[in-house]
């Protein structure tokens, strides 16, 4: 009989304890880059199991002990985490869980970072890039309305997939007024900007770098406060696409150094010291018209070095040369009305060895020598 009220005795002392405990969740991290969140959960002793679960998407674990490690969270990601403990029990023949009288829940949002591998849309807010990001082959990231702080002067978004930014405001954390971020490498892949902005994403020497095929649409947006390159574009089978949009205050606004499918349509540079530099011509002419100079070091398209044009093709803009520029056999340069052509130098000349169509054009050269600023036109064969 004493065996049988102090079994009852106890089983009703289990569940008082059961019902009033006390329980905590302690040291809860998150991390952006592998996209996982630990918990340290601190229940009863006479409690045998844990359960730390995201009720919209299910996610979450259960353990025998106080910590659990969610992992393969989605980036930018919305969570609410309840962590509860619990035990098993048989009720009818048909095992069950009680749970305890206590809950500890969680909210967080995961942060940007790592290896994007399936696709995201991410709204309005404001999103920390902690690590580098890289949206891998075949996945679309989808930006609206976002704001993206990169974390240091080291973090960059590399795109191998689909970039799609409307609205988008990308900066880095830091004070530096240049140079806060590492900007976007889009390395085969394609990115759309719309209505957007990249700040101070010079540390790594360009805004944005195209190659490997890469394909850049930039339209109604701005670079702005790079110290460096805003576009640099590179890469036979790469395109790049740039309309009415406005690269402020950098070094260089674009440079190619390659000139296939590239367009330059309707833009405005403000406050860079060499708008457009092209540093190779490729086998396409590119196609450069209707731009604004606000402030600028020099009006126009620099050409650098001892450049070759060997495909045929008109440049609607004025020209800034630092080399000496020959026009191939078998090809015709046109020049637009009305502009006009400085050589940079004493040495520097332009050699026609194919056909130049230059009417209502202004060939000059710099310094305040009023006779050998350049070497003039030299026409061999052409």
């Amino acid at each position: 009989m004493f065996r049988y009220y102090r079994s009852r005795f106890l089983w009703l002392l289990l569940l008082l304890t059961f019902s009033s405990i006390s329980e905590a969740v302690t040291n809860f991290s998150a991390s952006p880059g592998s996209q996982s969140v630990s918990f340290h959960w601190i229940p009863d002793p006479v409690y045998i199991r844990t359960e730390i679960k995201d009720v919209a998407s299910g996610t979450g674990c259960n353990t025998t002990s106080s910590s659990c490690i969610v992992r393969n969270l989605r980036m930018a990601t919305r969570y609410s985490f309840t962590a509860r403990s619990y035990r098993e029990i048989v009720v009818g023949g048909v095992r069950q869980k009680e749970y305890g009288g206590h809950t500890q829940t969680v909210q967080f949002t995961t942060k940007l970072g790592g290896s994007l591998t399936q696709d995201l849309s991410v709204g309005a807010g404001e999103y920390e890039l902690i690590s580098d990001l890289t949206v891998e082959s075949g996945v679309t990231l989808n930006l609206n309305g976002t704001t993206v702080l990169a974390s240091n002067q080291q973090r960059q978004i590399t795109v191998k997939g689909n970039l799609n930014s409307t609205s988008v405001v990308f900066d880095g954390a830091g004070t530096n007024p240049s140079t806060a971020w590492s900007g976007i490498k889009i390395t085969g892949g394609t990115a759309t900007f719309q209505n957007s902005v990249i700040k101070r994403a010079g540390y790594n020497s360009n805004t944005i770098s195209v190659s490997a095929g890469g394909y850049l649409d930039f339209q109604g947006s701005t670079i702005k406060d790079s110290g460096n390159n805003g576009i640099r574009f590179q890469g036979a089978d790469s395109r790049l696409l740039v309309k009415t949009s406005k690269i402020e205050n950098t070094s260089t606004g674009i440079r190619l150094y390659a000139t296939n499918n590239v367009t330059i349509d309707s833009n405005e540079f403000i406050k860079t010291s060499t708008p457009i530099h092209i540093d190779s011509f490729s086998t396409q002419f590119p196609s450069i018209q209707n731009t604004t100079y606000t402030n600028t070091g020099k009006t126009g398209i620099q050409i650098s070095s001892n450049q070759d044009v060997t495909t045929s093709g008109k440049l609607h803009e004025p020209l800034y040369v630092v080399g000496k520029l020959t026009i191939q056999p078998d090809v015709k340069l046109t020049l637009a009305a009305g502009k006009s052509v400085i050589f940079g130098g004493s040495r520097y000349s332009l050699e026609v060895k194919g056909e130049l169509d230059a009417q209502s054009v202004v060939f000059d050269g710099i310094g305040n020598n009023k006779s050998n600023t350049w070497e003039g036109i030299r026409i061999n064969g052409g």
